[in-house]
């Protein structure tokens, strides 16, 4: 609290009041106010209501506190309530004859108040007081309340009879001054601790965030290296199911390729050794069926003509039952090779259906393959986008929502992983089941059909035997027929002449016996023949009828496999479509809550700034009422002064119409005003110094083009300064702005 105390200056009936404000501890402020009293008995001029005007500023740190709470107490009454406006000033005019107590307070500051008891003298009552002082409000801890002993005003102001002027208590203000700067020191050492710990905890907020922002990061490339790893590991391990399967269908196809040469290899070793065999027995039996005919012969020519005749009409009968039976043997062997090629062409036709078929399956599969390979893609991606959502949506939560949406995040990305791990190992799973099926079943037609064709070829072989031994006995009876008929003509010729007859019957019946023979072996060989075609036929029947039987059982199987490759689709997409139904209604129900909460918070939010739009529109109304009324109170003031100047040139010019014109004041300084007309001083502002032995003058020349001014300011010994412009007593205000625009102006 700072106070000049005043002293007054009389000019007889002219009375200035100067008040001066005086500090112990501080630099002195200055604050004139001048009151005329025109002092004469036969003056039409009505007396005045005093009042004292405070005019002060609040302080915090040394500078000024806008927006300061002031509360005017009359008694008890709360008579008025002003904010300090900027720089902390505040203008309060205060009736005469009361005791007032003025509080200044702020959140967060010290309050403290301020008693005026503004009791005068009865000759005082129309006076206009006015008293400055400046009022600090140090900050108090966050959280502490009010020191004890804050409801004690800190200073007491009340009028001063050496003075005659308004002063404040000067004991009782240093003790309370006392008392608060060790409150001061003791709050100001606390708000430092708390601004310390303040700071530590924005800074430890600050490190953590940092932290928390490094380890989010730091997860999210973890996690972006895990599923790239995840996604190039699918790729490889696809790849090498692929390159296995390419290997296990290369093997299969070249067991295939190798099985079929070796068939068709095993096929013509068989049939060249048939040929070869039937070329043996052909030339076996030309060979036998010469050397008969040479003994024939031979006997022939030792015998008669008729025998010769006879002998040559057999032999002919029997070459022709011989080439009868050659065409025979080549007819049932043509029909052999026919059921051989037909049964190889059946092998051939069912090799290529088994190698379309099993292309058909091999394009399902790459198809299958590619599926699975384009749903890991489209799940990675989806994965992918998935985080990108959870990740966009994360940096709007908080840190704890983010660290649960990253959990959370890592277990949907574990899961997909999972899914696509174990869609991958079913389908290769499914992939390789077919693939062993197909190879069972293919094995079991192949060795079927390496049955069917050794069962073929043992019967051929058997019925070959068969026929060859039967064509043996027959050659045999012949043989023997023809044996005992030449060793029958060896007989004498006398019974040769009576069996000449015989002989001639015996050769018709046995010619007539040997076509007999040859038409019933033709007959029997036909039979045979048609009998070995019905059989082959059957055999091709049932070898076709059972590779239709395979065929459908394959393609059944085929069926069978795809419905359940089918099944397993079914199932693996129902099971995604499930799990990504529940992912969907599990984020649909997060995304909801989380709409629900971040709708709460928008709210909140809006309610927030809604308040704090409202707190402000009313903190301003406030803050321009009260500048209204400061500037409605400058403007009063600005009047008053405007007044009272023109009552003091009013009072002046009725003195100088007195007849008593008083002698001159020893405090006059009209004759410290430099004389223009007399002494000459170049344009511009000079500074010079006077030294009285009570007093220091500091006498300001201004010589411009538009002004000429003497400005005097009187320092005193015990403390008083006074301002003057050309002998008229002005303000400091006044005084320092008039002369600092002068410089300006002048410079």
């Amino acid at each position: 609290m700072k106070r000049i105390p005043s002293l007054k200056h009389k000019l007889l009936p002219l009375k200035i009041k100067i008040i001066l404000n005086r500090s112990i501890t501080m630099r002195f402020i200055i604050l004139v106010t001048i009151s005329l009293i025109f002092i004469n008995p036969g003056s039409s001029v009505a007396q005045k209501v005093g009042f004292l005007e405070i005019n002060g500023n609040v302080l915090q740190d040394g500078k000024g506190l806008e927006g300061a709470d002031i509360k005017v107490l009359k008694g008890s009454e709360n008579v008025d309530n002003v904010l300090s406006s900027n720089g902390g000033k505040f203008i309060i005019n205060l009736d005469l004859g009361q005791n007032y107590t003025i509080i200044f307070s702020k959140t967060g500051c010290i309050t403290k108040a301020v008693s005026i008891d503004t009791k005068v003298p009865d000759e005082e009552q129309t006076q206009i007081f006015s008293f400055k002082f400046k009022t600090d409000l140090f900050k108090i801890a966050e959280g502490a309340s009010q020191p004890e002993g804050t409801d004690k005003p800190v200073t007491k102001i009340g009028y001063s009879e050496a003075y005659a002027d308004f002063d404040y208590d000067q004991e009782y203000t240093k003790t309370r001054k006392s008392e608060l700067e060790s409150v001061k020191q003791k709050m100001a050492a606390e708000v430092v601790k708390q601004e310390a710990a303040k700071k530590a905890i924005a800074d430890k907020a600050k490190q953590d965030s940092l932290a928390a922002a490094r380890a989010k990061s730091l997860a999210e490339q973890q996690e972006l290296a895990v599923v790239e790893k995840a996604k190039q590991d699918s790729i490889a391990q696809g790849k090498e199911i692929a390159r296995q399967y390419g290997i296990q269908q290369a093997a299969i196809d070249k067991a295939h390729q190798d099985s079929l040469a070796a068939a068709d290899k095993k096929l013509l070793a068989e049939k060249t050794a048939m040929l070869a065999k039937q070329k043996a027995s052909d030339d076996s039996i030309a060979r036998i069926l010469d050397k008969q005919r040479q003994d024939s012969l031979a006997s022939v020519k030792q015998k008669q003509q008729l025998e010769a005749l006879a002998l040559e009409k057999a032999k002919q009968d029997s070459l022709a039952t011989i080439r009868e039976q050659g065409r025979l043997e080549d007819l049932a062997k043509q029909v052999r090779e026919k059921a051989t090629a037909d049964s190889l062409t059946a092998i051939k036709e069912k090799a290529r259906l088994d190698q379309l078929a099993l292309a058909a399956d091999q394009k399902k599969k790459a198809d299958s393959l590619a599926k699975a390979e384009a749903k890991a893609k489209a799940d990675s991606l989806a994965a992918a986008k998935e985080k990108d959502r959870l990740e966009a949506d994360a940096k709007e939560k908080t840190q704890l929502e983010e660290v649960a949406a990253a959990k959370e995040k890592q277990r949907l990305a574990d899961l997909a992983l999972a899914e696509r791990n174990k869609f991958i190992t079913d389908s290769t799973a499914t992939a390789n089941e077919k693939t062993k099926q197909e190879n069972l079943a293919k094995a079991a037609k192949e060795k079927a059909a390496q049955e069917s064709l050794a069962k073929a070829d043992a019967k051929a072989k058997v019925d070959a035997l068969a026929a060859s031994k039967e064509k043996a006995r027959l050659d045999e009876l012949a043989l023997a027929a023809r044996n005992k008929y030449l060793t029958d003509s060896t007989a004498t010729a006398i019974e040769k002449q009576r069996l000449v007859g015989l002989a001639k019957v015996a050769a018709q019946k046995a010619s007539l016996d040997s076509l007999a023979k040859a038409d019933a072996k033709a007959k029997a060989d036909a039979l045979a023949d048609a009998m070995e075609k019905a059989r082959l036929d059957a055999i091709a029947k049932v070898a076709a009828d059972k590779a239709a039987l395979d065929a459908a059982n394959m393609a059944k199987e085929q069926t069978r496999l795809a419905e359940v490759a089918k099944n397993t689709r079914e199932k693996v997409v129902a099971d995604s479509l499930a799990t990504i139904k529940v992912k969907a209604s599990r984020d649909s129900l997060t995304a909801a809550n989380e709409k629900n909460k971040q709708e709460q918070l928008a709210k909140l939010e809006k309610d927030k700034a809604d308040k704090a739009e409202k707190d402000r529109l009313d903190q301003e109304k406030k803050i321009q009422a009260a500048k209204n009324a400061v500037d409605a109170q400058k403007l009063a003031q600005a009047e008053a002064e405007k007044k009272r100047l023109a009552d003091i040139e009013a009072q002046k010019i009725a003195l100088g119409k007195t007849s008593t014109v008083p002698k001159k004041n020893a405090n006059d300084v009209s004759s410290y005003r430099f004389d223009f007309d007399k002494d000459f001083i170049p344009e511009g502002i000079k500074e010079e110094t006077i030294t009285e032995p009570n007093r220091n003058i500091l006498r300001t020349i201004v010589n411009a083009k538009d002004v000429k001014a003497t400005y005097l300011k009187i320092v005193y010994g015990y403390g008083g300064i006074f301002y003057f412009k050309n002998s008229a007593s002005i303000s400091e205000n006044m005084y320092n702005s008039e002369l600092d625009n002068y410089r300006k102006q002048l410079k």
